[in-house]
């Protein structure tokens, strides 16, 4: 990510980096240009475990089954996904005109009614993004929506809530400090569908669109989203959670057995999302800065991999909180970073919380250990690399437990009291599971 740091005395409020945006490439698209071994192994292996799929299907049951019928099933909510998202967008398109309506209308005023004004917008801006966000978590609530509709849902709830947030915090900025700097409706919706989540009125762009490089990179998204479905059932699967008792050992080794599967689910999300999708909406909207991911391969630390992996999301944590929070509030870098980490951990938990209908803190958990505890830790490449892998299958596998756990296990449900406490307390811990330890096992070294 590329910054401007201007002046950077100890009182200047910018002493800070500021992103500025400059024509690159993503990181897997010079690699690619470079060296197409890496691509061509990953696609080979995936037609391989493709055509696993489908041989073993076609063996055992004697007819050839792609899960078409699965995902079309899973897509006959689409229509309401879309009436729910157009629905937000219009919402979201309203704000530009409140916003120049603010604009045009302190004009006419004296400096303390402009500021009355000015408070009395930012709360009208405050309770407009929580009653945005309450309104479409009780619509997917009602709707009963299954967990990846919903979760297409949120995501873009979030994504409309952040750019509201950084439309109006970034022009606002420039209004007070010039009148005359006032974005048009062009420039808000083109940042609207921007692959960036930083507002300026003006970015970098490339000459023209290459028509074919959009194609294949929606090809690829296709094929890759299929392909994590076809993974979604190579994962131990934890459907019998609670209805035939799990021994301790079954769970820890399940969760081994998950990790395979769920980094190749976690490489091809990451591929299909960070790369083929922003890459193929830069290109149609010729969005030249297309740095949305650095090398997260190459870091040895997990607060590396939390900045690196989605710099999309880190260029607005790291703008509208982390310097927020130092700017103006405490000029502490240490308790920006602690704001910054416990916003996104709080997010995630939020969107998957409403997703799934159950609060388990893992990843708000994940965050803060791993991005705070660990920030100056160097673990070496390979390391990192393995607890990762650890964390992302347990993680599947803790949340797959849970999910089941609250379908199987009714009685526990019940015990649970409250219905209010019912989404809070963990139904996995007292459900399904046995334990397989002695009372009187021993530690023996190997070599006795």
């Amino acid at each position: 990510m590329a910054y401007n740091y201007g002046n950077a005395g100890l009182d200047d409020s910018r002493n800070l980096p500021e992103k500025t945006f400059v024509a690159r490439n993503s990181p897997l698209t010079d690699i690619f240009e470079e060296n197409k071994l890496i691509y061509n192994v990953f696609a080979a292996a995936l037609i391989l475990v493709f055509a696993d799929e489908v041989l073993t299907t076609f063996v055992e049951s004697g007819r050839i089954d792609l899960k078409l019928r699965e995902i079309l099933s899973g897509l006959r909510g689409l229509s309401v996904n879309l009436l729910v998202w157009s629905c937000m967008q219009i919402c979201t398109l309203c704000v530009y005109a409140c916003f120049i309506g603010w604009v045009l209308g302190r004009r006419r005023l004296r400096d303390r009614a402009k500021k009355f004004v000015d408070v009395c917008c930012v709360c009208g801006l405050v309770i407009y993004q929580v009653t945005f966000v309450a309104v479409t978590i009780k619509a997917v609530l009602l709707l009963d929506l299954s967990p990846v509709s919903s979760m297409c849902i949120l995501m873009e709830m979030t994504r409309f809530v952040m750019k509201i947030h950084a439309f109006v915090r970034s022009s606002s900025s420039k209004v007070l400090q010039d009148n005359s700097t006032i974005p048009t409706f062009l420039q808000f919706v083109y940042f609207l569908f921007a692959p960036t989540l930083i507002y300026c009125n003006e970015y970098p762009r490339t000459a023209t669109i290459r028509w074919r490089v959009v194609l294949k990179h929606a090809l690829e998204v296709t094929i890759l989203l299929y392909m994590c479905y076809i993974f979604s059932g190579t994962s131990p699967l934890f459907n019998q959670f609670g209805v035939v008792p799990i021994s301790t050992g079954t769970v820890l080794h399940n969760e081994f057995l998950s990790i395979l599967p769920t980094s190749v689910f976690f490489l091809c999300g990451h591929y299909a999302l960070m790369h083929s999708w922003l890459n193929a909406w830069a290109e149609v909207l010729r969005f030249a800065d297309r740095l949305f991911y650095r090398d997260w391969w190459n870091v040895t630390s997990f607060a590396g991999f939390v900045r690196a992996h989605n710099v999309v999301v880190h260029n607005f944590l790291y703008t509208y909180v982390y310097k927020d929070f130092y700017d103006h509030v405490l000029r502490s870098k240490r308790a920006a970073s602690i704001v910054a980490f416990a916003v996104s951990g709080l997010v995630h938990e939020l969107l998957l919380a409403v997703a799934f209908r159950f609060f388990y803190p893992i990843m708000l958990g994940q965050f803060l250990a791993m991005g705070l505890l660990t920030a100056k830790a160097n673990l070496g490449n390979a390391f990192f690399l393995a607890s990762l892998a650890f964390a992302n299958g347990a993680e599947v596998s803790l949340y797959s437990m849970e999910y089941y756990a609250r379908k199987n296990c009714l009685g526990v449900m019940d015990d649970v009291g409250e219905w209010s406490l019912k989404g809070l307390v963990p139904v996995s811990w007292n459900c399904g599971v046995v334990s397989s330890f002695d009372g009187n096992w021993t530690v023996r070294a190997p070599w006795s």
